[in-house]
């Protein structure tokens, strides 16, 4: 509790002054990067907007001890959660691509290993549009059986609102193995509908798969949080606390959950 108004007062005027800076940095970033303008356009307009922010936040950041040290300390604590998120997501993205098969080594002799194949469809999720997901090797190369259809399916995040349905892709893998990837493409604004992608997938490109028996494999990252990773076991365990409690990839894909399955792995990042 603040127990004073002018504490309040401190904690509010360095939360809105640091905002307002922030946000002027913010600003100049999504000029030189998104609309690309030169240096000497942007700067100048930064130092426009700084010329007011800083004094403004230098002189409440004398009452950091009356109760401005709460929003800086919630900054802070947010901060560091959204730069171990960063970056175990980017260790972990790295990881799955040093998981990933190449395409012609892993249809190289597949029919051979294969013991047999069950009948329906089965739909790999994948991050990357080129190779082999780490669950659809492991069904392949530990189980040794595959369902008669597969499906290697990739959901392209656009840097637009909503993206056209019928933009989706299907290219065949292995006809005689039954084997295809789909690329889809969503806004920032949608939902992933993966069934319905697929289903435009059939209707419009032709997939001969069958949603009526098709099942969903995703794969799921079970993090040791060991002193051998490049994390750590303190920042690897706040990661995989936060992984855990993320939304799931049934729900960010709109996944029937009594045709999911997923394929758990241990790592250490």
């Amino acid at each position: 509790k603040f127990q004073a108004s002018s504490k309040l007062a401190a904690a509010y005027g360095i939360a809105v002054s640091g905002t307002m800076a922030i946000t002027s940095i913010c600003f100049y970033a999504v000029t030189r990067r998104t609309w690309g303008w030169p240096v000497w356009k942007a700067a100048p307009l930064l130092a426009i907007f700084l010329l007011f922010d800083l004094p403004f936040f230098g002189a409440n950041l004398v009452k950091f001890v009356d109760g401005g040290y709460v929003p800086i300390g919630v900054a802070a604590v947010l901060c560091a959660l959204m730069l171990i998120w960063n970056k175990g997501r980017r260790l972990l993205g790295a990881r799955e691509e040093q998981l990933q098969t190449s395409e012609e080594k892993f249809l190289d002799g597949l029919q051979k290993r294969l013991l047999g194949r069950l009948e329906g469809t089965t739909v790999y999720l994948a991050a990357q549009r080129a190779g082999i997901p780490r669950a659809l090797n492991q069904h392949a190369t530990q189980m040794r059986v595959l369902s008669e259809k597969v499906v290697v399916l990739t959901v392209l995040p656009e840097h637009v609102p909503y993206v056209d349905p019928e933009s989706v892709e299907v290219s065949t893998m292995s006809e005689s193995l039954g084997i295809y990837r789909v690329i889809a493409h969503a806004g920032f604004m949608e939902i992933a509908n993966v069934p319905a992608l697929l289903d435009c997938a059939i209707r419009m490109k032709h997939l001969p798969i069958s949603l009526d028996t098709t099942t969903y494999v995703v794969a799921r990252e079970t993090l040791l949080a060991t002193n051998k990773g490049e994390m750590g076991a303190i920042t690897e365990s706040i990661f995989g606390f936060m992984l855990r409690n993320a939304r799931s990839a049934s729900a960010s894909f709109s996944l029937p959950p009594e045709k999911v399955i997923e394929l758990g792995t241990q790592m250490d990042l």
